[in-house]
Order: structure tokens, then C-alpha cells, then sequence
């Protein structure tokens, strides 16, 4: 009978570690295509993570540039986990950013906010997974982001953050590997009409829906092209491409028509 009862618990055990954490992952794929970015996982310690998480360790066994992220969500009101990363990125013409995500338990998750930090406010997007216990290849878009504060521009991203939001009372974890920026070498350029939405705010929703509706219309004949916010619109940004989509931009700042 005793040998009974420990079988039984010890099958319960394994149980519960299946549950919150994704004890020998799969590899991650090879590398998202893009310029790695090393920061993002060569200091795992520069990770500063809210209090109810702990910071981001190595996961070698998933692959050379794979962190491991706890993600403990107990019993309170503590609506997401977040973690800060100080990280200097131009992001001025590239389209955004990608990455691969594993999550082996996703439903402590309701779903993930990515955040770029400039000056003295964000850019931000919501991503979920597709799929279970396996590699999910995430594409944090510069035309699907918002904005929240008054950031500095996509020349002077200062900071990343990652965002998990509760969807239960439990713990997971989920690993990210092969963070790399979307070249920005592109024959094409959307611009998006940051500026334009400041100075016609009651059509901003329209000029940001239409920088995405153009992206993704790209997307889907599968050619490569750049985003420039109509802040950045410089000749060096603009050099060598053979031509720039105005997806809809009422009006234009006059350094970038001069």
C-alpha cells in the first residue's frame, strides 16, 4: 500500500512540473531572419523583471541565443509580469522585429504586450501564440504598434520590455530565442504618418490602419519593403529606394518635403 501511495504521488509530481514549465524544450529553429540582436540574450542579468517575477536565465539546451522566463502568476491582483531591458536600437527604417517563443503552458497567459521604450514614452503591440509546445516564430510589427506617452522617435529606441498578462492563477514559464531586427535593405518604403497623427488627431486611427493595411497587403505578395516614420523621412533613410508608399499621410512635415 505505501509503495502505492508514493507511485501515485510521484506521477502526481511530474504532473505539476509538466504544467508549469517546458522541462526539455525542442531546439529552437536555427535563427529568425534578420541582424541577431546580441544584447538581447548575451546579459540575461540585464533583465530587470517586475516583483512578482524573477529575471530571465539561459536555456542552452533550447539553443545558443534562448532565455528562459518565469512566469509565476499566484493568487492577488497582479494583472501582468513584465521585464525591462536597456537596449539602444535604430529602428528608423527597419519594419520591426522577430523572434521565436515557446510556451509549453500557455493558459496562466491571456496573451503578451511588446513594448518599445523611447525617450519619454512607448510603442506597443499585443502578440499570442499559434501554437502549442512548439517554436512559434513572433513578427513585432512597427505599422501594428501604438503609441502611449510622447516616445522620442523609432531613431532613439532605448528599451524593450516584455509583457505577460494573467489568465489564471498559476505559474509557466516561456522561452524566446534568436531576437534579430527585419533587415531594413528594401527597394520599397511605407511611411508611417506618426507626425501626421499628432497634427490630425481625429484621423489618427485612420492613418495608423492604413500603414497597416498597406504593410500587410506587402506581406501577402511576399515583397520586402521598409518602414520610415514620416519623422524620420531624411534623404539618408530614403536613399536608394525606388519608391516610397503614402498609405494615407494628410499632410507632412515640412523637413521631409523640402
Amino acid at each position: 500500500m505505501l509503495r502505492c501511495h508514493f507511485i501515485a504521488c510521484a506521477a502526481l509530481f511530474l504532473v505539476s512540473v509538466s504544467d508549469i514549465a517546458v522541462a526539455s524544450p525542442p531546439p529552437a529553429p536555427t535563427g529568425a531572419a534578420g541582424l541577431r540582436l546580441d544584447g538581447f540574450s548575451s546579459a540575461p542579468g540585464a533583465w530587470k523583471p517586475s516583483l512578482a517575477a524573477a529575471a530571465p536565465v539561459p536555456a542552452p539546451e533550447a539553443g545558443q541565443y534562448a532565455l528562459r522566463f518565469p512566469c509565476p502568476f499566484p493568487q492577488g491582483d497582479i494583472e501582468r509580469i513584465t521585464w525591462d531591458l536597456d537596449l539602444r536600437i535604430d529602428l528608423g527604417e527597419s519594419r520591426g522585429l522577430r523572434f521565436h517563443l515557446l510556451c509549453g503552458n500557455p493558459e496562466p497567459i491571456s496573451g503578451f504586450t511588446f513594448y518599445y521604450r523611447s525617450g519619454g514614452g512607448w510603442y506597443s503591440a499585443p502578440f499570442s501564440l499559434n501554437d502549442l509546445n512548439t517554436w512559434n516564430l513572433v513578427t513585432v510589427a512597427k505599422t501594428e504598434m501604438g503609441t502611449e506617452g510622447n516616445p522620442a522617435g523609432w531613431g532613439n529606441i532605448d528599451g524593450i520590455r516584455i509583457a505577460a498578462w494573467r489568465g489564471g492563477n498559476a505559474a509557466t514559464e516561456f522561452l524566446i530565442a534568436n531576437a534579430a531586427l527585419i533587415p531594413a535593405e528594401a527597394p520599397l518604403a511605407i511611411v508611417r504618418g506618426d507626425w501626421a497623427a499628432r497634427q490630425h488627431a481625429p484621423e489618427s486611427r485612420a492613418i495608423q490602419d492604413a500603414a497597416k493595411t498597406a504593410a500587410r497587403l506587402l506581406d501577402d505578395l511576399g515583397l520586402d519593403y521598409a518602414v520610415i516614420s514620416d519623422d524620420d523621412l531624411t534623404d539618408r533613410r530614403v536613399a536608394g529606394r525606388k519608391a516610397l508608399i503614402l498609405p494615407y499621410n494628410p499632410a507632412m512635415p515640412d523637413a521631409a518635403t523640402a
